[in-house]
């Protein structure tokens, strides 16, 4: 309801609900329908893993790192999520891949963020029950990626809470196949002085009531600092203990990353995409900026309906959409 009566705020009318991609991870009927929803499975494979860690990424969500026995027969894009099936537990929940392709390839392993609920099954076991050396079995699904060819565009993204999960494995993505890290003449990776004067490839806008506890903000902290200013995140901050945080509220630090006050709104997204496109060095021949969205769905709604009063096509707008 805030989202909602913030558009109208801004002046921006909230577009039509449309059918989603994916569930809320961490609802009831996520686990309804990662079973009935076969149009979006990319997959019908079910395939074992063996969890390797299990993680607290804030008080709420635990990193459970799961490694794949058939690693051959198992892929993904960035920002798909799978079918977990839990033992013991009837029916599978869904979650957001939150690693990238690339790392999988160099050892078999990806990441899943699964924030504590009591209306799923699935969470219930892997914030209670989930030690290292279990079993369990996953299938890859979900029509929200980031293709090569998207990678190529400059993106702005747009997380809510635990949706920076599929982001994180995009902005990943991107610093190892477009080769955004910085290194210097010794091969050592550095930060880079020059990017400061340059437009950002990609800029995250992660809405967070405390960016201290924001679930995976130092795997976004440390993509920003690979890339050398090529990645650029913002934390709007939006409630929660304002302690600790003084260094970033008043700008950004040395890994690009700031925290400002207040949710993504239009302003903020208008900021964005003009960095995006280079400000006043914009240059018409260069790739328009594509936007990813994921997170509750008035967020979700209010972020496309502002990015599309902005002039950016629908085609243009991705979203994960929770219901």
């Amino acid at each position: 309801r805030m989202w909602r009566r913030l558009a109208t705020l801004c002046g921006v009318r909230p577009a039509s609900r449309a059918p989603g991609v994916s569930p809320d991870p961490n609802s009831a009927k996520a686990e309804s329908y990662v079973t009935s929803n076969g149009a979006e499975k990319q997959k019908d494979e079910v395939l074992a893993v063996t969890v390797t860690s299990v993680e607290d990424a804030s008080p709420n969500v635990k990193l459970v790192t799961l490694r794949v026995h058939e690693r051959e027969r198992f892929s993904f894009r960035p920002g798909q999520w799978v079918d977990f099936y839990a033992p013991g537990v009837e029916k599978p929940g869904g979650y957001s891949i939150a690693s990238s392709p690339g790392s999988f390839a160099r050892d078999g392993t990806f990441a899943l963020a699964v924030r504590a609920s009591r209306s799923s099954a699935c969470g219930h076991w892997v914030h209670e029950r989930c030690r290292k050396g279990d079993e369990a079995r996953v299938r890859v699904g979900g029509k929200f990626f980031a293709s090569p060819g998207d990678l190529a565009h400059p993106l702005v993204l747009v997380a809510g809470g635990i949706g920076i999960a599929p982001l994180v494995g995009m902005l990943q993505t991107l610093v190892e196949e477009q080769r955004l890290e910085f290194r210097g003449g010794d091969g050592a990776r550095k930060d880079e002085p020059a990017s400061r004067g340059r437009s950002p490839r990609a800029i995250l806008l992660c809405s967070t009531k405390n960016p201290t506890t924001q679930p995976m903000a130092a795997e976004v902290r440390a993509v920003a600092a690979r890339a050398g200013g090529a990645v650029r995140v913002v934390f709007h901050r939006t409630g929660g203990d304002r302690t600790g945080n003084s260094n970033q509220a008043r700008g950004k630090d040395k890994t690009h990353v700031s925290t400002t006050e207040g949710r993504v709104d239009v302003k903020a997204l208008r900021e964005a995409l003009r960095d995006l496109r280079g400000g006043d060095r914009e240059d018409p021949g260069g790739k328009p900026p594509l936007a990813f969205l994921c997170g509750p769905p008035a967020m979700s709604d209010a972020a496309e309906a502002a990015l599309l009063e902005l002039g950016v096509p629908k085609e243009d707008v991705r979203l994960e959409r929770w219901w």
